[in-house]
């Protein structure tokens, strides 16, 4: 439970600097409950939770009727670790208000946190009971099986749920997100299209199924989802809009773009729709158009880097480097944690001849996505390119430990030993990379243009070649 502190922020802070002054003159300060809880509100922004329990339990001596105030307390409690303090303040509160559905399901989580499952369930059954919003009850159920670990007991309450109240978003966006990760979309499939079934002229049920046929890349059976939904429901501009992106996966740009245009149309300005005709427009080569919803989307909202980045794209396709590294450097800017930002920027700050400027943004792009093969790959052609063959074989090494499987990065480790006198090592790894991919070898003829004449590679390309 969160409380909501006085709507004058400069209020909420001179409560609380009348609480200090008069708990350091010590003076036990006496304020309302209200009062108690935008205290207790200010301490926990601030992340010190010590200070918002002791406001809290101060407020429980005054107020020991405040429900609120005691289920604050428990919460926080348990936050600090301190189960058993907590369900002594609920249990107390029971004897108050017995069969009260807020304590029922702080009770019900409590014991869920310290897994006695057991517990837990014995009272949301018993909040099932006597809540008067059972669709938002099971959400919160469920949402509590998930945060602690039950996967399975989530989709569960997610369904009932949705069984409840088809059109509850927050219950169905848990449902599928759990699904997906837990690999369960296929085998709980049955499950969406008998609700379709049981309901063929409620568009929700039509729309969550689309949803369903979209994770599950079926974009012809999901068109054909959504496409019911709309014409059931004309006010679901979402199930347009995912329509519309079905379409882009499906390669109908003139088709998605209808789409798009009729959110807009629905919806007064909005960055999704604005970034996808942008995508449309791009993949129909029509760059002018794609660059003038891009810079739509960017007024719809400023913190995105998206737009920046996709039209720094276009300008990298026209080889326009100049232009193509400012709007990388400020789609980076925007969002300093997407890699992708960063190594099309070094690819550019490359091509323009900025060393300092590439070799800054790649290292960047590694610190934020070592796991990605392709970044130690351009940073490793980035020295190779550079004749830094020392500094390529630090990348394409490290490279090679992260994915030994890569036979590109095995066959650049070989330029770069090779080329700065490591010959053994080189030819070692050039096995290893044959034996991963023969084909791969054709790269060695951009570095070593007469690679028939390098006797010790050759040679070890042609019989690996016999060996085959």
């Amino acid at each position: 439970m969160e409380f909501e502190g006085p709507e004058n922020s400069r209020d909420q802070k001179l409560i609380v600097e009348l609480y200090e002054k008069e708990l350091g003159s010590g003076t036990v300060p006496f304020f309302d409950v209200s009062e108690f809880e935008s205290i207790i509100s200010y301490y926990q922004g601030l992340g010190k939770l010590k200070k918002a329990i002791k406001a809290g339990q101060i407020g429980i001596e005054q107020h020991p009727f405040s429900l609120d105030l005691m289920l604050s307390n428990a919460q926080m409690l348990v936050s600090a670790g301190e189960s058993v303090k907590a369900l002594d303040i609920l249990e107390k509160a029971e004897s108050l208000y017995p069969n009260d559905s807020d304590l029922l399901f702080v009770f019900g989580s409590i014991y869920l946190q310290s897994k006695k499952l057991e517990k837990a369930s014995e009272y949301f059954e018993t909040l099932e009971r006597v809540t008067d919003e059972p669709d938002e009850t099971l959400f919160n159920i469920g949402f509590s099986y998930q945060i602690n670990g039950y996967p399975d007991k989530a989709i569960e309450f997610y369904k009932r749920s949705l069984n409840e109240n088809p059109e509850h978003e927050d219950a169905l966006d848990e449902l599928l997100y759990n699904l997906e990760v837990h690999q369960k979309l296929k085998e709980e499939f049955p499950y969406f299209e008998k609700f379709v079934e049981e309901n063929p002229y409620l568009g929700s049920a039509w729309f969550n199924l689309g949803l369903v046929f979209k994770k599950m890349e079926r974009p012809l059976k999901a068109r054909q989802a959504f496409e019911y939904a709309y014409h059931l429901d004309p006010d679901n501009t979402e199930a347009l809009f995912q329509l519309g992106e079905v379409m882009m996966t499906l390669a109908l740009h003139e088709k998605a773009l209808d789409c798009f245009h009729m959110v807009l149309e629905a919806e007064e300005g909005d960055y999704d729709a604005y970034l996808n005709i942008g995508h449309c427009h791009l993949q129909l080569f029509e760059f002018n158009k794609a660059i003038s919803n891009y810079k739509k989307a960017h007024a719809m909202d400023q913190g995105q880097g998206d737009p920046w980045f996709f039209i720094g794209k276009i300008m990298e396709a026209q080889e326009k480097w100049l232009e193509a590294a400012h709007f990388f450097r400020k789609a980076s800017q925007m969002e300093s944690d997407k890699d992708h930002y960063f190594s099309h920027l070094a690819a550019a700050e490359h091509h323009l001849g900025n060393f300092n400027a590439a070799q800054d943004a790649y290292e960047q792009a590694l610190i934020l996505n070592p796991e990605s093969p392709d970044i130690y790959r351009h940073f490793g052609e980035f020295y190779l390119d550079q004749g830094l063959y020392k500094e390529a074989i630090d990348v394409l090494k490290k490279g090679t430990w992260e994915f030994p499987e890569e036979s590109i990065l095995h066959y650049e480790l070989v330029i770069a030993q090779y080329n700065a006198g490591e010959a053994k090592e080189a030819l070692l790894n050039l096995e290893s990379a044959l034996e991963l991919d023969y084909q791969g070898h054709k790269i060695l003829f951009k570095y070593f243009p007469d690679l028939d004449e390098n006797r010790a590679l050759s040679e070890l390309i042609k019989n690996y070649r016999k060996q085959g």
